[in-house]
């Protein structure tokens, strides 16, 4: 087989066994073709690749090049497509999953790390990177009272490079917040931005829940505790009249329902990949879900979320599409200025991290 790649041309199994042994390939390797191509060394009967991505075309098995234990998958990537994965291999009855061990590139999650392949035309946006050059906002503890919940609550607190206390600020409330900052950059995005001037200095008030489950499925005491959460940080800095609610998947949810209870404090909506179920199932079991299908087939009844900026997004690889997809012309009939956009991607915290940018710049008007 002939393989041509950015490191020359490779004939045969034992090149490509050399050019792995002198440390000079690291996989995926982007084809001419346009295929995306995976190489892993080692012995087994099976090798697979995993990605949890419901949408996402079914993955044929690595293959073997005779007379070696080198084995190779090309797959047909999107230009801008990134996707998260880990190998699987079998020996025996035994089955192990593990990152790449050719791949550098990885992204984390709230469960763990996964190795990241993206398209020949990704290209990770500069304004997700740490640069020493701009000035760093501050990410603290605050504790909240709630009244809502009857308990002391924990959050962070973004607060903008040069923060002074009589300048006003919007304020953006981020659900799962410290996620968004670890799996995310959030701080960093929020710091390029600031300083390009994509954004003005914001607050951003970085939601942890301890039950999200429940939090985070419309339930009106978080309602109520987001004001609360509003409210404490007005005490120790002026904001303006501006109030985004950002989430991503269950956060989404949450996002949509506290700007559905209480309309007259939001302007604008960041909804990244929403778990917008609009019916319980064996898949979706009445006491997680029943709130969640009440509030999206409540959505459009009246029109008290008419003329908020709202930014939807949702990769075409995530089995949220289609929730996603109804639920953008019924926010649009209510004349709610939605953009939205689909990606190459899965439900994945780098995926929402590249999303940042164009959520916040529209839901802030």
């Amino acid at each position: 087989m002939n393989l041509v790649t950015d490191l020359g041309v490779i004939t045969a199994a034992h090149d490509l066994e050399r050019r792995l042994d002198e440390g000079f390939l690291s996989t995926p390797i982007h084809l001419p073709d346009g295929t995306t191509m995976f190489v892993w060394r080692g012995r087994a009967e099976v090798a697979e690749l995993r990605t949890w991505m419901p949408n996402f075309p079914a993955v044929p098995g690595f293959r073997r090049l005779a007379g070696s234990d080198l084995w190779v998958l090309a797959l047909p990537l999107p230009s801008a497509a990134m996707i998260e994965y880990r190998l699987a291999v079998d020996r025996g009855e035994r089955r192990t999953e593990f990152l790449d061990p050719l791949n550098p590139a990885t992204t984390s999650n709230p469960f763990g790390v996964n190795s990241l392949a993206t398209g020949p035309g990704y290209v990770r946006p500069p304004w997700t990177v740490a640069n020493p050059a701009v000035p760093a906002g501050t990410v603290s503890e605050i504790r909240v009272q709630s009244n809502a919940w009857g308990e002391r609550r924990h959050h962070l607190l973004y607060l903008p490079a040069g923060h002074s206390r009589r300048q006003t600020h919007p304020l953006v409330v981020v659900h799962d917040g410290p996620d968004f900052v670890h799996h995310s950059t959030l701080n960093v995005v929020l710091d390029n931005l600031i300083a390009e001037g994509a954004l003005p200095p914001l607050v951003a008030a970085l939601h942890q829940p301890r039950a999200r489950l429940t939090e985070y499925a419309g339930d009106e005491r978080h309602v109520a505790h987001v004001q609360e959460l509003a409210d404490h940080i007005r005490r120790r800095t002026a904001l303006d009249d501006r109030r985004v609610l950002l989430g991503s998947s269950l956060g989404a949810v949450a996002a949509l329902s506290v700007a559905w209870h209480r309309p007259e404090d939001v302007t604008g909506l960041g909804l990244l990949s929403g778990s917008f179920v609009n019916r319980v199932d064996d898949d979706h079991p009445e006491e997680v879900f029943g709130p969640i299908s009440a509030l999206i087939n409540a959505v459009d009844d009246d029109r008290r979320l008419a003329g908020l900026c709202t930014y939807v997004s949702c990769g075409r690889y995530e089995g949220l599409i289609d929730l996603n997809r109804a639920l953008v012309p019924r926010l649009r009939s209510l004349d709610m200025a939605v953009r939205y956009e689909e990606t190459w991607e899965g439900h994945q915290w780098a995926s929402w991290r590249d999303r940042l940018r164009a959520a916040l710049t529209h839901s802030l008007g």
